[in-house]
């Protein structure tokens, strides 16, 4: 179910603040430990954020577009890319949010670190498995969301299984072996 305003949707409309620093985060983990899928969906989904340049970006080889990714990273250390790409991933075109210094979002993500990668599979919005706060074991697999509507929506392979069970929990906790 990939829309055009997933994201927005996932946010709940939320301040554009919290939007901008969303992309961000996705952006950063997407450049940390995506593939060249996961950068393709970054770009079809924040299509609108890139303007112009999103079509640029799905025609450029793996290569060139994971260089473009790694590129923008460079913002994190507050340096400015050196490819244009890079440049429009880190710097977006049309970001619901508008600040005067284009830095300050890089600012607050001085020390984001995520040691992985993961796809909400109902909005297609990337979480970082270790800060998700929602999750859900389908079988013998763990499915990360973004938000408490993604994990309503979400339909199970097998929906009669007696092990599948939502949650909701602090990282703390273990999770439950059985429901």
């Amino acid at each position: 179910m990939l829309r055009e305003d997933s994201n927005i949707m996932c946010l709940d409309r939320k301040s554009p603040g919290v939007i901008c620093d969303s992309y961000f985060r996705q952006l950063v983990l997407v450049a940390s430990h995506g593939d060249d899928w996961a950068r393709r969906l970054f770009v079809r989904t924040n299509g609108r954020v890139l303007g112009g340049y999103t079509g640029y970006m799905l025609h450029l080889s793996a290569e060139h577009l994971r260089v473009a990714f790694s590129d923008a990273l460079v913002a994190q250390r507050g340096s400015w890319p050196e490819t244009l790409m890079g440049y429009r991933l880190a710097v977006p075109v049309r970001l619901p949010y508008r600040r005067s210094d284009a830095w300050a979002f890089w600012e607050g993500l001085v020390d984001y670190r995520p040691t992985g990668l993961a796809v909400d599979p109902v909005c297609d919005m990337f979480v970082d498995p270790d800060t998700a706060p929602y999750l859900m074991r389908d079988g013998a697999r763990m499915v990360y969301f973004c938000c408490p509507r993604c994990l309503a929506g979400y339909v199970p392979a097998d929906p009669d299984a007696a092990q599948v069970r939502r949650l909701h929990f602090n990282q703390d906790q273990e999770l439950p072996t059985s429901a």
